[in-house]
């Protein structure tokens, strides 16, 4: 039986959001913050409702005298709600940048898979998403888990497990997305909202956007940088064989929303795991 802390805490939720997540909680995602002060220390923390059973019993995880400050809760419906999501490509200016719809239930490949799609990557290369730590070997990491494993290398979540809403569940959360490890494009992922499906539209889908994605393996930001300016300059020796070189149709400006087409994340998942797809 909690003690008082503790059922203050329980009462925090309406018992009608309490009772109706634990009961379908397979369709509905309990998401919570939390905030908890002692004499020296402020805790602040989030979970999900597996977790709130540890809160609830807090005496058994946290000192004595912790006073409950603040709780936020919001209950994100996998099956009708949507995340709005903006991807930015980090370093290049002006932005190159897009806003997706994508299904709650969406697990960190599946919004792998979208932000390929969305940018115009062509997924060739591995990738991970990052949160918190100041440095990689800090960070929780998740993308694809490799067979050659280092003892000192940080240990990769897979993403096929894990799905997005157990890290991006309230307006402003992020992670930060690493696309092909040689050419390093970083894209900042941040939640905006979370919104209800449209009767008759079909999701993932691509809200908004400007500027083309950077072609595949021409050097990271700089290496982008450098083809610009051979492209905008007739007189450059190499203008010619990288004129060719550019995809038919490319241009940095050109971007349309409408024209985006996602792909089955299951169907690539299969084509890139399984023996059946290769």
């Amino acid at each position: 039986m909690p003690d008082k802390a503790g059922q203050a805490l329980q009462r925090s939720i309406p018992a009608e959001q309490r009772d109706f997540g634990k009961k379908f909680f397979p369709l509905y995602a309990v998401c919570f913050s939390y905030t908890l002060s002692g004499a020296n220390s402020t805790w602040v923390g989030r979970g999900r409702l597996r977790e709130w059973q540890l809160l609830v019993n807090w005496r058994k995880f946290y000192p004595p005298r912790i006073h409950i400050r603040s709780v936020f809760v919001v209950m994100i419906d996998k099956r009708r709600d949507l995340l709005k999501i903006r991807v930015e490509l980090i370093g290049i200016s002006p932005p190159i940048w897009r806003e997706i719809l994508v299904p709650a239930r969406y697990s960190f490949w599946d919004l792998h898979v979208a932000i390929q799609d969305a940018m115009g990557w062509l997924d060739y290369h591995l990738h991970e998403f990052r949160f918190g730590g100041s440095s990689r070997d800090e960070a929780l990491i998740i993308g694809i888990p490799s067979d050659d494993v280092w003892d000192d290398s940080p240990e990769v979540q897979p993403g096929w497990d894990i799905p997005v809403i157990d890290f991006l569940s309230e307006s402003g959360d992020r992670t930060e997305y690493e696309y092909d490890f040689g050419d390093g494009w970083i894209h900042e992922v941040t939640l905006l909202g979370i919104e209800v499906r449209e009767k008759g539209q079909r999701y993932p889908k691509c809200v908004a956007g400007e500027r083309a994605c950077p072609p595949e393996d021409c050097g990271g930001v700089h290496g982008y940088q450098s083809l610009l300016e051979v492209l905008f300059d007739p007189s450059h020796p190499e203008h010619e064989s990288l004129s060719h070189w550019i995809p038919r149709g490319w241009g940095p400006e050109l971007f349309n929303s409408e024209k985006v087409r996602f792909d089955n994340p299951l169907k690539r998942w299969e084509k890139a795991f399984t023996e059946a797809g290769r």
